[in-house]
């Protein structure tokens, strides 16, 4: 709980957690007008997925950056401690409400994009958020493996767990699992 707090708050005064749990090292200190990031941090723009043209869920999205947003910067190696790849990290706007209350229109997500989208090809944690596309609708849920394919939930109690097993799984991938959220007020 401190944990999660601890980021929490580190976020919002733009800080390292590390600095604000124990005063060591320096404080982070980026000035928004820069316009190229420091040492030892990435540029994540914001990304629109648009679903291909064959609607099938075989065919690779087009990640387009949003127009008039900008990049958010990140520290390198907090992105390193999942175990990602910075360079592979997108953000995009939550639209929706069948993720509530975790994650509510127009919060933004952070994920590292996956080499290979098949289910079969990614590792999922159960209970964990993914951006993914079912059919070819971009959809950002929870996922667990349930024998012979996936369980793709909500937290919505309105919305129902959707099962999709055997063939009918040819038809998502799964672009990443969600690393972070920022809430937007």
């Amino acid at each position: 709980m401190i944990q999660r707090t601890s980021k929490k708050i580190a976020q919002f005064l733009d800080v390292s957690q590390h600095w604000l749990l124990t005063g060591e090292g320096e404080i982070k200190t980026y000035c928004a007008n820069e316009e190229n990031p420091p040492t030892g941090v990435i540029a994540i723009s914001e990304y629109e997925l648009r679903s291909s043209a064959g609607g099938n869920g075989a065919d690779e999205p087009e990640w387009e950056v949003v127009n008039n947003s900008r990049p958010v910067w990140y520290e390198i190696e907090e992105l390193r401690k999942y175990g990602v790849n910075p360079e592979r990290c997108k953000r995009a706007k939550v639209t929706g409400d069948s993720m509530e209350p975790t994650l509510s229109p127009g919060d933004v997500v952070l994920w590292a994009q996956e080499v290979d989208p098949r289910v079969g090809c990614v590792h999922i944690l159960d209970g964990c958020i993914y951006v993914m596309s079912i059919e070819g609708t971009c959809k950002i849920k929870r996922l667990s493996r349930v024998k012979s394919g996936l369980a793709v939930m909500s937290d919505n109690p309105r919305y129902s767990t959707e099962t999709y097993t055997g063939d009918e799984c040819d038809n998502i991938r799964i672009y990443g699992r969600v690393l972070e959220f920022k809430r937007s007020f």
